[in-house]
């Protein structure tokens, strides 16, 4: 692209858990989720190779964060967004003196992100250091929420087969756990925005100069009703160009964000892919199938210059296999669809270092 620069710094391919990049056009510039976690125990590294990856990430991200004028969180789990206690970074210089743009720590959001997103809200008034957290506290405004899934049309008319009454056993246990959720938006006590350079993103756009940004409403971290919770995507525009990043949709796993991705239609694409490391623990057949389907889908309708597909989908090192059916399709289509290791460095060192 000519009006947007996406700058790629890292991901899961790269041997640490992260899906950090930075956008930059002439008006502006936007450093999204600036964080980096170890790769998981099962991931066939060494523990001393992680660690100096590790570290090599969140190097890589500090530089990163230098000269921007933006930042965005689309979430509150750790590979997303660091906090002052994490070994190796500098959190002043990565957060002072930026715009942050964050996902709303009051609504559409589990409990353990709630206590998170307070967490990192306290750190970055600490870099303030007149009030506290508690000085920006108040009673929540009542809402009537209502069952997401009635917005969805396309995940109803899933090709069930025999999963399907299992499916409605499930739907049914999780429908009752989000309206227990949305006892705890109603009920507990709300963080109002406490700086005037911080920002609740949830369904928000702004401009600067002729660049757009706008930030969706609230997302099912993978599948519906997912239990981790929520998070944002991000859309960025200048003239005819637009750039997406999606964090932890998880394929897209539901439908109807596939859907939304191909209306888009973005010159430039960075999604998660399916955690297929999970598969026959967190992730079952049935889900992984939609996943490819709704990535399969993307890539044949969508008319992308590039995709980058990485994150939960390359924390192990077979994940071409069990999702091979996404490739083949790229190939067909001629589309560019590539890991953070294959766009940055032409090829996949990881596996390199596995096998060493």
């Amino acid at each position: 692209m000519e009006e947007i620069d996406v700058l790629p710094i890292w991901a899961d391919s790269m041997g640490a858990k992260s899906m950090c990049v930075k956008v930059e056009t002439s008006d502006t510039s936007l450093l999204i989720d600036p964080s980096a976690a170890v790769m998981q125990k099962s991931f066939p590294l060494k523990t001393e190779k992680k660690y100096s990856l590790l570290d090599e990430a969140r190097g890589e991200i500090e530089k990163a964060s230098k000269d921007v004028e933006h930042i965005f969180v689309s979430h509150y789990h750790y590979d997303h967004h660091f906090l002052p206690d994490t070994q190796g970074i500098d959190f002043e210089k990565i957060f002072s003196g930026k715009e942050i743009w964050m996902k709303d720590p009051n609504r559409w959001i589990n409990r353990s992100q709630w206590r998170r997103s307070r967490k990192f809200l306290s750190s970055l008034l600490e870099l303030d250091g007149d009030k506290g957290l508690d000085d920006f506290k108040q009673e929540p405004e009542k809402v009537d929420y209502r069952d997401p899934l009635n917005e969805m049309e396309l995940l109803h008319e899933i090709e069930e087969e025999g999963y399907a009454e299992r499916r409605r056993e499930l739907h049914e246990k999780w429908r009752e756990q989000f309206f227990r959720r949305t006892d705890m938006w109603n009920e507990e006590e709300h963080v109002k925005e406490p700086l005037s350079n911080l920002h609740f993103a949830d369904g928000r756009t702004f401009e600067e100069g002729n660049t757009k940004i706008r930030f969706t409403d609230p997302l099912f971290h993978g599948i519906e009703y997912s239990k981790t919770g929520w998070v944002l995507a991000v859309v960025i525009e200048k003239g005819d160009e637009k750039f997406i990043y999606t964090s932890d949709i998880q394929g897209p796993t539901i439908e109807d964000y596939g859907a939304w991705l191909i209306d888009e239609d973005p010159d430039f694409l960075i999604m998660d892919g399916p955690a297929t490391y999970l598969l026959g623990y967190m992730l079952n057949q049935f889900n992984l199938d939609r996943s490819i389907k709704n990535a399969e889908r993307i890539i044949e309708k969508c008319d992308f210059e590039t995709l980058l597909y990485d994150h939960h989908l390359t924390r192990e090192n077979g994940f071409r296999e069990k999702t091979e059916d996404i490739w083949d399709v790229a190939e067909r289509e001629r589309k560019e669809v590539l890991t953070y290791s294959e766009f940055l460095e032409g090829e996949d060192p990881l596996a390199e270092r596995i096998e060493e």
